[in-house]
């Protein structure tokens, strides 16, 4: 398995994050690489990378090139398992266990949900309005890059993550679609992400969770 976490100017989250994948990758009876990129960064992100076994550095501030960048020199073999999630998320000790159960039911694609770590500076109508259209279930639809894996080989035969600054993971799991490769959806197994109203991506979560306070 490889884990891969995009990072621009995450010093301060990045150790929350990589202690929480250390900890799941003890749970999988298989190898798991932890590989981190970090992408034109200007704090110490760099500092905080001890726990990851590659760190690749890009200075594209493009998170869909980010990504592409984590898996460029990764294993191809049909048996491998890619994972994303990202620096400002914290992900449960079974995570990676979960994900390894699914691929090895025979899982292509498996999209999971998130949740928000702390909702008390967004207020209970940010929350309400929040989990009213938003779905834990096992049909739920949700597409994030804080939480998702595929098989290497479905990766490469679709092209891979683009080079967008947004949406780089619903392009990415379009063109799955599009190729015909089945799509598991999981609602039990979330990653808890980040409750910051100014975010590294334009248009991510962030803008979502600032939209719903506003």
């Amino acid at each position: 398995m490889l884990v891969v976490v995009p990072a621009h100017n995450e010093e301060r989250l990045l150790p929350g994050c990589l202690a929480s994948i250390d900890r799941a990758r003890r749970a999988v009876p298989v190898p798991v690489t932890v590989t981190v990129v970090l992408d034109a960064c200007t704090d110490d992100s760099a500092a905080y990378t001890g726990l990851a076994d590659n760190v690749v550095v890009i200075h594209s501030a493009n998170v869909g090139a980010a990504r592409a960048a984590g898996f460029a020199r990764a294993r191809t073999d049909s048996e491998s398992w890619f994972v994303c999630t990202d620096a400002d998320s914290i992900v449960t000790d079974s995570w990676l266990l979960q994900q390894w159960q699914h691929a090895a039911r025979g899982a292509r694609v498996l999209c999971g949900t998130v949740a928000v770590d702390d909702w008390a500076h967004l207020g209970a109508a940010a929350r309400e309005r929040h989990e009213s259209g938003y779905s834990h279930r096992a049909d739920h639809g949700h597409i994030h890059g804080a939480n998702i894996g595929f098989r290497s080989e479905d990766y490469w035969a679709v092209g891979g993550f683009a080079a967008l600054e947004t949406g780089e993971d619903v392009d990415l799991v379009r063109r799955f679609v599009a190729h015909d490769i089945p799509v598991t959806w999981a609602g039990n197994n979330p990653v808890t992400t980040s409750s910051r109203l100014i975010g590294r991506a334009r248009g991510g979560f962030a803008d979502h969770l600032r939209e719903l306070a506003s």
